[in-house]
């Protein structure tokens, strides 16, 4: 069954025939984008015709306009819905918003307050294992503001409808139109600034993830937002990983100091030899409440995080994570993320999985276990009060086992929201010259051009989050002080769409910057700010 959150549709187009979409009641009336539902006594709706899981996922929509006062029986509703006796709700009732069950025909308000159009325009309902049914509303989209406390549903959710609606049921004069769009396609915002609008009380939500497999209309394409006070379409953000927590961040800092210019995003890693790692307090004081620090002393700057699925005790227990096994430590790490205010963060969720070396995680052999993993660890983050995480899936160079291509391991467009590929000056085959070095990295398998094919295939953004040079005299042939490939990263970061790239400074066998003068040099000068 497919999760609630894979029906996706931005109204471009509306095709009910054929399309996810049947009429309920009467007809609505469709224009580019939207939906008009008119307010009448006959009613009218849409309703799809597929089935969807509400487990672990989410169903939301922009509520442009909805109708409201008069005699007070006007109402609007997102449902989703098994039958007309089962369903969980979002609905205004005359001039009040409610969170609501239908069990076996006996209806329950869960949470209900005065409807607010300006806070109240995005409703979203989300069903997060152990934690319940919840719902939230938005201004934008994009900070939401749970609404109310979560509650325990009493129906089955793993195969509901989807009902949007709108009429009266009293004595009503002419009333408005309700209007309603993007369904699961919330505007995307990086990076959104700490703290959410507080519209109805309760603590901030997760920020939506949508997928981008538009189902009944064509792709949506959203304006970049600013971040930091600069356009994301400037170039990649500027990034570095210096070591683990305090060593990280004066490694970063003295980065800055040779290129003259202020990094943008910070790297760390939860390290995964032991599962006492994945400790709120312990991670705060050692790494993210530095990182905090660092961040508010560069207004915009960020944070990309590694997150191992699995430690070096529990090597290749994807099953034990899927049936939840150590959920509380994954709820630890982001509760740590969260709190320490670096709840947008860059999650970067079992990196490398086609490198049959990385660790306890390494996919090659059981890909589907991956993915199933990945998906639920993502679900967990997401779950969590004040979490507006991004989710990369970022990659190592070439196939490795049963894994051919990124498709093998790709957990779905719902889970990831960046896709990368991390690039070191080395070459397995033997010493080379630099230029045939470059060209198998660059058109190798699995390598810069496939994944930049790849990411343009899922309307996915590329990253770059680890990348340096390589010292030679071991299996990796690495290349040296060889500013030939630092050049070709830069165009490589200049002529495609990266959201950040990450020189990766800290010696895991193959030195680090400051070891290759002339790769060092040609560093400053291509990635220094202008004059």
């Amino acid at each position: 069954m497919a999760k609630m959150a894979t029906l996706v549709d931005a109204f471009t187009s509306f095709h009910p025939a054929g399309g996810p979409w049947n009429f309920s009641y009467g007809p609505p009336s469709p224009v580019p984008g939207r939906i008009h539902l008119h307010c009448a006594g006959t009613y009218e709706g849409l309703l799809t015709g597929s089935t969807y899981d509400l487990t672990d996922s989410s169903l939301l929509a922009e509520m442009v306009s909805v109708p409201t006062g008069g005699g007070g029986t006007r109402h609007t509703m997102l449902r989703a819905q098994t039958d007309g006796n089962d369903y969980i709700e979002m609905g205004c009732v005359g001039d009040r918003i409610h969170f609501r069950q239908n069990s076996a025909g006996t209806l329950t308000t869960w949470e209900s307050t005065v409807y607010d159009a300006a806070a109240h325009r995005w409703w979203k309902l989300t069903h997060v294992t152990g934690t319940g049914c919840m719902a939230s509303v938005s201004p934008d989209g994009v900070t939401w503001t749970r609404f109310g406390a979560p509650h325990t549903p009493s129906i089955e959710l793993t195969a509901m409808r989807v009902h949007i609606f709108c009429g009266y049921y009293g004595t009503e004069t002419s009333p408005p139109d309700a209007v309603v769009a993007n369904v699961n396609n919330p505007p995307i915002l990086t990076n959104a600034p700490a703290g959410a609008v507080t519209a109805t009380g309760g603590a901030p939500d997760a920020q939506p993830r949508p997928p981008d497999v538009i189902t009944g209309s064509a792709p949506v394409t959203r304006p970049r937002p600013k971040t930091g006070g600069r356009d994301l379409d400037d170039g990649p953000r500027f990034g570095q990983y210096g070591g683990y927590g305090s060593t990280g961040v004066t490694n970063v800092d003295a980065v800055e100091a040779l290129v003259g210019r202020t990094v943008e995003i910070a790297s760390d890693y939860l390290p995964h030899d032991s599962w006492s790692w994945f400790d709120r307090t312990r991670m705060r004081t050692e790494q993210l409440d530095g990182w905090r620090t660092w961040r508010d002393a560069r207004p915009g700057s960020g944070l990309a995080y590694g997150v191992p699925i699995l430690t070096d005790s529990s090597t290749g227990d994807f099953a034990g994570v899927v049936a939840g096994t150590y959920d509380t430590s994954f709820t630890a790490a982001a509760d740590a993320l969260v709190e320490s205010g670096n709840g947008d963060a860059v999650v970067r969720l079992g990196w490398e999985p086609n490198n049959p070396g990385i660790g306890s995680w390494q996919a090659t052999s059981d890909p589907a276990g991956y993915i199933n993993a990945f998906r639920h660890i993502v679900a967990l983050f997401r779950g969590r009060p004040g979490a507006r995480f991004l989710f990369e899936l970022s990659s190592a160079v070439g196939p490795s086992g049963s894994i051919t291509t990124f498709d093998d391991y790709y957990p779905g467009n719902p889970y990831v929201d960046l896709i990368g590929l991390n690039v070191y000056d080395v070459w397995w085959g033997g010493t080379v010259p630099p230029a045939t070095r470059w060209t198998n990295i660059r058109t190798a398998g699995m390598s810069i051009d496939a994944v930049v094919a790849f990411a343009a295939s899922k309307g996915k953004r590329l990253v770059c989050s680890e990348w340096g040079l390589y010292g030679p005299g071991d299996a990796y042939n690495g290349g040296g002080d060889d500013p030939y490939y630092i050049d070709r990263m830069y165009e490589y970061f200049r002529d495609n769409d990266l959201y950040y790239q990450c020189y990766f400074n800290w010696d895991w066998g193959g030195g680090v910057l400051a070891d290759f003068p002339n790769g060092q040099a040609e560093y400053v000068l291509k990635f220094a700010p202008p004059a």
